[in-house]
């Protein structure tokens, strides 16, 4: 049988001493941490952290108290205590808000940056009319018309401003937004005066006040518009007629009897 070796007491007593600094070491800094942290978070909670300034960019069809207001950012409120996804949610309520961030600037700042949805045209609504976006998102009331197309074949009923327009057949909104961004970027929008969207596969407008367009669907819609003024260009602005998209590779003007 193997003997053990005779300071095989003294050495198990050290170890077991040792373990017991280390846990006693390891329990001190955690109490430390502990009151580093608390120390951390009362400091966070004075006034030298309260709220002295809100900024507010990117706005221009939104006034900075509204958007302030909705956002629930309030001077001398503790700038830990904001609740950013919150606030970002509430502003983006707002008709004409696309898109908010919202960034603390230590020790007592708020940053507030939207990013405003363009109107590009317009629909009847009560006495005037309403402006909406490429996605249908409802903006604001005005009473005319003024220089946007409008849009006709959907009725707006019963709803208000940061609303989107409502439809059974969502295929006509897409079919809208589609068709009003390739026309701002062959820049037919300002020339256009009525869209009807009454039929997603096949939307029809006006251009020049005289000559509607029938695009037989969104289908190449860029290549499209690209032969529409090929063709407006040969003819005069007085000339009124239908043009007709439909046919692959052609565009067809009838000219009005």
């Amino acid at each position: 049988m193997k003997k053990q070796p005779k300071n095989s007491g003294k050495i198990i007593d050290i170890n077991r001493r040792e373990i017991r600094k280390r846990k006693k070491r390891a329990a001190r800094n955690r109490f430390i941490c502990f009151l580093a942290v608390i120390a951390v978070i009362t400091f966070m909670m004075t006034p030298v952290f309260n709220i002295k300034w809100i900024d507010v960019t990117g706005n221009e069809k939104t006034k900075f108290g509204e958007i302030v207001k909705a956002s629930g950012v309030d001077y001398e409120q503790n700038i830990f205590r904001l609740n950013i996804k919150k606030s970002k949610a509430q502003v983006k309520k707002i008709a004409y808000i696309d898109e908010v961030s919202i960034a603390r600037h230590l020790p007592g700042g708020v940053m507030i940056k939207v990013t405003e949805r363009v109107p590009v045209a317009c629909i009847k609504y009560a006495n005037g009319y309403m402006l909406i976006d490429k996605t249908g998102r409802l903006l604001e009331t005005v009473k005319e018309q003024l220089n946007f197309p409008e849009i006709v074949g959907i009725k707006l009923a019963k709803q208000k401003a940061g609303e989107t327009l409502k439809t059974t057949d969502e295929q006509r909104i897409v079919a809208m937004g589609e068709l009003l961004d390739t026309l701002k970027e062959h820049e037919l929008l300002e020339r256009t005066s009525l869209i009807n969207i009454k039929n997603a596969d096949n939307v029809t407008f006006i251009i020049d006040g005289n000559k509607t367009v029938k695009t037989g669907g969104n289908y190449r819609l860029d290549y499209k518009l690209k032969m529409l003024e090929a063709t407006v260009s040969e003819l005069s602005r007085s000339e009124a007629g239908v043009i007709d998209l439909s046919v692959e590779g052609q565009a067809l003007f009838t000219p009005e009897e």
